[in-house]
């Protein structure tokens, strides 16, 4: 998968559309966030992002909890798509990934408005909350790979041992 399935993935949840539609689209989304959590979890598996088990346990409890929507139009049986996140660098898909939280929460939100039916609107906010758990994860990840990897910088008027004279 590239970033461009991520965008596809964004771009189609941005679509009027009827609410079985709707949330048959916010599942393809999960779907989508969970192959790219799983693999960038695989690319480096003993030194994964910083928390990625929780991003990991909220993707696929939001999942799950979609999945409970009656009114949910499960795609057809295509294989999902091919992973290739390796060609990009973490901090890139994981933006790409807190937009698709992001994005996902929304649209579910939207649509627990638009239910008709108990179960869907139960569903939708169930999905939303964990949502709004993976996006605050993926923040979390983000930032403590930022200070993970980032060299430390001292003030410029630090005192040094070394004397220059």
């Amino acid at each position: 998968m590239t970033l461009a399935i991520i965008d596809r993935a964004i771009q189609k949840l941005a679509l009027p559309c009827l609410l079985p539609e709707q949330l048959s689209g916010a599942l393809q989304g999960l779907d989508v966030a969970e192959r790219a959590i799983q693999e960038l979890g695989f690319l480096d598996s003993l030194d994964p992002p910083p928390h990625w088990a929780q991003v990991q346990e909220h993707v696929t409890r939001a999942h799950a909890a979609l999945t409970n929507a009656p009114s949910v139009h499960r795609p057809s049986a295509a294989p999902p798509p091919t992973l290739h996140l390796a060609l990009d660098d973490l901090v890139t898909v994981t933006d790409a990934l807190i937009r698709l939280a992001e994005a996902l929460v929304l649209v579910l939100i939207e649509a627990a408005g638009r239910a008709h039916n108990a179960e869907d609107e139960a569903a939708c906010l169930e999905a939303a909350l964990h949502g709004n758990d993976l996006h605050h994860a993926l923040h979390r990840s983000r930032n403590a790979h930022h200070t993970r990897h980032e060299p430390h910088q001292l003030p410029a008027d630090y005192p040094t041992l070394i004397n220059d004279d």
